[in-house]
Order: structure tokens, then sequence, then C-alpha cells
């Protein structure tokens, strides 16, 4: 799997290689379930070797742990997105809902932590807490805007507000499923207007104001991805070996004349001792 692009953009903090495990456990709890999450499976997808998921996880629970913090970290970017809006009451709430359907198209490996976390997270008691924990800021989002609608005369006067946030709940996990089952011939992102008008008719007035939503786009991920850092330690490399190569040339030319000075240097003790050695040789006449 080759991973570019995050909804999340910059403030992805995961490396290439760690993101290619994330996504590669996603898409494989997505079609398998989190029982099917095993490292032969996740490796698989992945196109490494099992003990290269230890170089930067912990096995299956790192990559879970880590998950986790990824349906935390997408959640809390589609709330601060739709709050961040200047839409209000019932078009806040359609922004939320628009911006979601976007972001499971565009990340869609990590669609079934972003879309129904919680039973994922069964064999991780701690996990499933934080999860459940930021579930609660997403419903507290979905029941603010509903009652603001309300308020605002949005809402049909029929309509209570405790039962428009179910409505709304069944709502997009009915969209999720759809998707689920019908993955290739399904787009949320695409369908997501349509599908709105749809669940707005049943409980907003006709007159009620519409999001000003802005698309959501996949970015490149990382502060500085590997691919820029590779293209700037090359040239550095590159200038620190030329000035350390200038000095080396220098100091080998150094040894090449000292050793040829010292070479001849003894050459010169070497031919007095030889001389010495015919003397004897008149001796042997006698």
């Amino acid at each position: 799997m080759n991973k570019n692009t995050l909804i999340l953009g910059e403030s992805w903090p995961h490396t290439r290689a760690k993101t290619n495990l994330l996504a590669a456990t996603g898409e494989v709890v997505r079609v398998l379930g989190p029982r099917g999450a095993t490292l032969k499976n996740i490796a698989k997808l992945a196109e490494v070797t099992e003990p290269a998921i230890f170089r930067h996880f912990d096995g299956v629970d790192g990559l879970f742990d880590a998950l986790c913090q990824v349906t935390t970290m997408y959640i809390s970017y589609l709330i601060n997105q739709a709050k961040a809006s200047k839409n209000t009451g019932l078009a806040l709430l359609e922004e939320y809902f628009l911006s979601k359907m976007e972001t499971l198209a565009a990340d869609r490996e990590f669609s079934a932590f972003i879309g129904f976390p919680e039973p994922l997270f069964a064999d991780y008691p701690e996990l499933k807490k934080k999860t459940a924990s930021i579930r609660a800021e997403e419903t507290k989002l979905i029941t603010s805007a509903i009652k603001e609608a309300k308020t605002k005369g949005q809402l049909l006067a029929s309509v209570d507000p405790d039962f428009a946030v179910l409505l709304y709940s069944g709502f997009e996990q009915s969209v999720i499923n759809e998707w689920m089952k019908n993955w290739n011939s399904f787009n949320p992102a695409k369908e997501a207007q349509k599908l709105w008008k749809n669940f707005r008719t049943l409980i907003a007035k006709s007159d009620a104001p519409s999001a000003q939503h802005t698309p959501l786009q996949a970015k490149p991920y990382g502060k500085a991805n590997e691919v820029e850092v590779e293209k700037t330690v090359k040239p550095s490399a590159k200038k620190a070996t030329a000035k350390t190569a200038k000095p080396t040339l220098k100091t080998a030319t150094k040894a090449k004349a000292a050793s040829k000075t010292s070479a001849k240097k003894p050459a010169k003790p070497a031919a007095k001792t030889t001389k010495p050695a015919k003397k004897p040789a008149p001796a042997k006449k006698k």
C-alpha cells in the first residue's frame, strides 16, 4: 500500500512506513473484522515481513493503540472543522455530515475506525474508553446543533430534539453500512448531498438554511515527508563529501612525498653496510 495524502494533512504525525502499516491494518479490519488483524494478514497487505512490523509498533497491540489515536484525531478534526465554520443549527450539522462522508471516502483505509470504532476495540478496555470519550464529544456536537436548530425555529414543530438526535445517528450509520456493503459502487462523498436532503425533509422546515460548505481535500501528510527530506539531505551530503575529499587528497599527496623521502634516506645506510662485507674476502686467501 502507498498512501501519500490524507484529510489530516500536515497534522498527521506518522512516517510513510508507519502509515503504510496502519492503513493495511485498517483495511484488514474493514474486510475481516478485528479478529482478522493478524501479523500475517497485515504484513501481506503492507508488503513487508512480519518482523518489520516490530520496528515501528509493538505488534498488533501497538497497531491498535495507534489506531485508537487515529480515531481520536479524525473525529476531533471533524468536530473542530464544524465549530470553526460560520454555520449554525441545522447547517452546522449538515457541515459535519458532509465533511465526515468526504473524509470516509478520501481516507477509506481508516473508515472503519472513523465510522464505527467501538466494537473494534472490544478486546482493549482502555482503548474502548478513549474511543467512547471522543464519541461522546461527537454526540455533544450533534445534540447541540439540533437543539440550536429547534431554538431558531428551523425544525418542524412536531420534531422532538432528542428524537432528532437518534434519527440522525441512525441515518449516518445506515449510510456507512450501505457503503461497507457496496464498497466499489457506492461513494458516500458523492451521495452525501442527496442523502442529506432526504434526511432534512424528515425534521426541518423547507426554509431552514443550508450549510456553507467547502469540500475537504486530502493533502500530503507530515510536516516534512520523507521525499522532501531525501531531497534536502542528498545535496548537503555531496557538499560534505566534496569538502572532506580535498583535504584527503592533500593529505595523501603529503603522505606519498613523505614515503618517498623516507624511502631514500634508509637507502644510503644500506649501501654503507654492504661495503664492509667485502673486506673479509681477502682473509680467506691467507
